[in-house]
């Protein structure tokens, strides 16, 4: 696994719709947590990955949402309307790669849902 400003690692990809972040932070969670649900084996490598109970963390969350897995972000890619991907934070907000995630400084929630982005 990727240890942070090694490379940009997608430790998942998630389809979201609808316009909001929340929105698609609340989709993207939920798919994840239901995936290791019903996918122990991948539960474990995440876990592993990410050196914690990702389920239980996840699912300690208020009001009945999910948190995102831990020290992960979702990255909504400059060219990928419509996907989210998992990433671990130290790699999302690394000053190295905010040119490749975020071309010209705007990714693709700016690009693509917020008017400001346009």
């Amino acid at each position: 696994p990727n240890q942070c400003g090694q490379c940009i690692e997608v430790i998942m990809q998630v389809f979201v719709n609808g316009t909001s972040r929340g929105s698609h932070r609340n989709q993207a969670n939920n798919f994840v947590y239901t995936y290791i649900q019903q996918n122990p084996n991948y539960g474990r490598i995440l876990n592993g990955m990410l050196g914690a109970n990702v389920s239980e963390h996840m699912s300690s969350g208020r009001g009945g949402q999910y948190k995102n897995p831990p020290g992960t972000q979702w990255h909504h890619p400059a060219n990928r309307p419509g996907v989210v991907y998992l990433l671990r934070r130290c790699d999302h907000t690394n000053p190295e790669y905010q040119e490749t995630l975020h071309p010209n400084g705007v990714g693709g929630y700016g690009r693509y849902y917020s008017n400001s982005g346009n």
